[in-house]
């Protein structure tokens, strides 16, 4: 079974030991087997000063549905996981067609829950509320 991510935020003034924690922290969830990306502000300052920009940002909501956000907050390359696959093949409709429409329930509940999110994050209007 995996377990659920998280982001862990570690936030103070410079100099306070920020990268330090987050580097033992790192290494012990590693040592527990986890999955541990590392995002320091450091690096990102130094990719900003040398002209880096991003245009694209991939993200995953609620293990649920990965996604990329493009510069102009358009979502590309939808797709959804294991968990919501599995929920899909668990199915027990009785023909194909309502096979398929359990399909398009779950994932149209998906889909909502995630630009309501990024409404909410971006404070973004979505087409049928303008």
């Amino acid at each position: 079974m995996e377990l659920p991510g998280c982001c862990l935020w570690f936030t103070g003034l410079s100099g306070a030991g920020k990268s330090t924690i987050a580097n033992v922290v790192v290494d012990e969830l590693r040592a527990r087997g986890r999955k541990v990306e590392l995002l320091d502000g450091d690096e990102i300052r130094e990719h900003l000063k040398s002209g880096k920009q991003v245009f694209q940002l991939g993200l995953v909501f609620a293990e649920r549905v990965s996604f990329s956000l493009d510069e102009d907050l358009v979502v590309r390359k939808l797709r959804f996981l294991d968990l919501v696959q599995n929920e899909l093949g668990d199915s027990e409709a009785d023909s194909a067609i309502a096979e398929l429409d359990a399909r398009f329930a779950l994932m149209t509940l998906e889909l909502e829950r995630l630009f309501e999110s990024l409404q909410e994050w971006f404070g973004l209007s979505r087409p049928m509320d303008r």
